[in-house]
């Protein structure tokens, strides 16, 4: 049997960034405070909280009334996925200090609803409406834009003078070009930006080839990550063996019987440790392979 780690796995840029400002800071024996999960993989926060890394939940915040006095000493890390320029505004009229880790494609996204927004374009979202970043992209047309993902979700939209549709950073783009289909027979005017993450779109097509040459897909990430069950449904499309698994003790002997070839691969929030710790745990108990890189 052969394990194959993915070796174009691993942090995205935003995530590799938002986690490099936290890891400075601590190293310089500077305080930091996420504002909610600053990545969705468990283990990885909990790594950086066992540094110092501290949390608050970004909902509380957002509502009038909060208390922000126990935050006073702080410094807030905006996390990759942005926050909406309300929230911003309410940082600043109390006067903390943050540090902004939101993801480059996040900043552009943001910059195009506001821009348009100002125009009297009505702003279209494909994304998961209870995601952070489409939230926080929805500040930026006063949240007044319009969220879909669903076949059908068109339907809701009922001025169509003047569209402007645009993605989440991480959704699929089968998704994605199903709505630009579905507004190109009704509007009167238009403009589509997909502003899906490339980083995103590379890995669709990596995940895709990982499947396809191997017997057993180990897909390691963390199970409230949007990008990453994105991912994990590609891998599967192309082998049904694909499994998807957040840490070592859910793996079962039974994928591997039988098993000439196993790829480990994962979300653009599974760090590189995590896929050594997974390949570690199958020789140790279900194997003796030598590793090889594709």
């Amino acid at each position: 049997m052969n394990i194959v780690i993915d070796e174009k796995a691993g942090f995205c840029p935003g995530v590799i960034k938002a986690v490099h400002i936290v890891e400075t800071r601590l190293s310089e024996n500077k305080s930091i405070t996420a504002l909610g999960s600053l990545i969705h993989n468990q283990q990885e926060i909990e790594r950086l909280k066992k540094l110092g890394l501290k949390e608050v939940d970004q909902t509380l915040l957002e509502q009038e009334g909060t208390n922000w006095e126990a935050l006073k000493n702080e410094a807030l890390l905006i996390r990759s996925h942005g926050i909406s320029p309300q929230l911003l505004g309410r940082i600043e009229h109390f006067g903390f200090s943050y540090v902004d880790a939101t993801c480059s494609r996040v900043i552009r996204s943001q910059k195009l609803i506001q821009q348009y927004h100002q125009k009297g374009y009505t702003i279209v979202i494909v994304g998961k409406i209870h995601h952070p970043e489409v939230k926080a992209l929805l500040g930026f047309c006063d949240n007044k834009g319009i969220v879909v993902l669903q076949p059908g979700d068109e339907d809701k939209i009922i001025n169509k003078k003047k569209l402007l549709l645009v993605a989440q950073t991480t959704i699929d783009e089968e998704i994605f070009d199903y709505f630009a289909k579905q507004l190109r027979k009704g509007a009167d005017h238009l403009v589509i930006k997909n502003t899906i993450c490339s980083v995103v779109r590379k890995r669709h097509e990596q995940v895709k080839n990982l499947a396809q040459q191997c017997d057993v897909v180990i897909f390691v990430a963390g199970k409230n990550s949007s990008n990453s069950r994105v991912l994990f449904s590609i891998a599967q499309k192309q082998n049904p063996r694909s499994y998807f698994i957040s840490s070592p003790d859910e793996l079962k002997k039974a994928w591997f019987e039988n098993v000439q070839t196993v790829g480990i691969t994962g979300g653009a929030s599974t760090p590189h440790w995590q896929l050594v710790e997974i390949k570690q745990k199958i020789e140790s108990e279900f194997s003796h392979p030598k590793q090889t890189n594709i």
